[in-house]
Formats: structure tokens, sequence, C-alpha cells
């Protein structure tokens, strides 16, 4: 999928500019935990140059976040590329990036929605919001964010709570959105009296913030 949109292969391309951070974010993460379990494992050399790479398009881009796929701007795609990257650093010291703590710094100031203090959905091409905080996508952020900063991401679950947990006695969830006329997506999946399942889901990782 990302090959297709990005008409190139994102390991091939990984010396070029385009972000692909859908797929080597996601890559990364999963070869950071490759390494935790496994430090002579042959995915090292692979480990250093998605980081590497990642790295540099991060200090390239002007305000902050990478496109996941071209002319699209999600505000999680980028926690998840941002904490592999944390975890790069963690376990390569001498070769850390340190894009995580000026990521970080640049989304609080940016990218965090004034209606609930959590981070924004989507931007354009030019960092302005288009979508602001969702359920599916501040559940979501929960997760990676505990890897960047782990005290912040703790005061973004207790937002979370406050402003999309839905109490109906016997069962609960995370609503999607503020507004309770609107309707699910492919994000969301179907809504259940405002609730997605997809956001109660990616919840359940930050339980051990409470």
């Amino acid at each position: 999928f990302d090959t297709e949109l990005w008409r190139e292969d994102p390991l091939k391309s990984l010396p070029g500019k385009n972000a692909h951070i859908g797929y080597l974010g996601h890559l990364n993460l999963a070869l950071a935990a490759r390494h935790f379990l496994s430090p002579s494992s042959p995915y090292r050399g692979l480990f250093h140059r998605v980081s590497e790479a990642l790295a540099r398009r991060y200090k390239a881009q002007s305000y902050g976040c990478l496109p996941t796929y071209p002319d699209e701007f999600y505000v999680p795609d980028n926690t998840a590329a941002v904490a592999s990257l944390a975890l790069y650093d963690r376990l390569f010291p001498k070769r850390a990036t340190k894009v995580a703590s000026s990521w970080l710094a640049i989304a609080k100031r940016k990218y965090v929605d004034p209606k609930s203090g959590l981070f924004v959905f989507r931007l354009d091409e030019r960092g302005r919001v288009l979508q602001a905080s969702r359920g599916s996508g501040s559940a979501w952020n929960l997760f990676y964010l505990w890897y960047v900063q782990e005290a912040f991401a703790r005061r973004q679950y207790a937002k979370l709570r406050k402003h999309f947990f839905k109490n109906l006695g016997p069962f609960g969830g995370i609503r999607e959105w503020l507004d309770p006329s609107r309707e699910g997506d492919i994000d969301s999946g179907p809504l259940l009296f405002g609730m997605s399942p997809a956001a109660s889901g990616f919840a359940v990782a930050a339980a051990r913030f409470s």
C-alpha cells in the first residue's frame, strides 16, 4: 500500500526524501523490539539505516510532522515513528538522533487541540490543522507517547478520560468525537452510542497509566 501510493519501495528509497512513515515508522518499532530481545540480530544494520533515514527526514521538516502518504499528514503515524526513534536513542546513545524531544516540543506548541488538550488528528501540507482531536487517534497516541515522554503521556491519558470516556453503567468506552452527531469512519469503526471500538481498544494500552 505504501509502495503504491509513493510509487517507490520504502526500503530501496531510504537515501531519498519521501517520508514513508506509515511503513517505516512501524517497521522501525519492530526492529527496536527485535534488537532489544536479540542485540546480535541480523536486522541490526537495517535498524540503523531506517532510523537514520527517518531522523534525516524529520530534521529537514520545519513544522515537525512528516506525511504518511503524499500530502497526507496524520499526527498518530508521526507518534509511532518518533517513538521508534526514541527507542533507537536509548539502545544506541552514542548514535542518538535526538529527534523525539525536539519533535515533542514542536507538537506541544503547534498541534494540541485547545478544546481537549490532546493532539489533533490531521494536518495539511503546511502544518495547518485539518481535523481536530478524536478518540481513535488520541488513544493510539498514548501507547507511543509513553516511549517519548512518560509524564506527558500520563497527562494525555487524563485528558482522554476527561473528554472522551463515556460511562453507560454496565459498560463504557471511548467516544470518537466531541461532537456526538458525527458518524464513524474507517479509522473509528462503527460507533455504538458514539463510542468507537478502535478508540476503546487502543485505550487499553494506556491502562497502565491509571
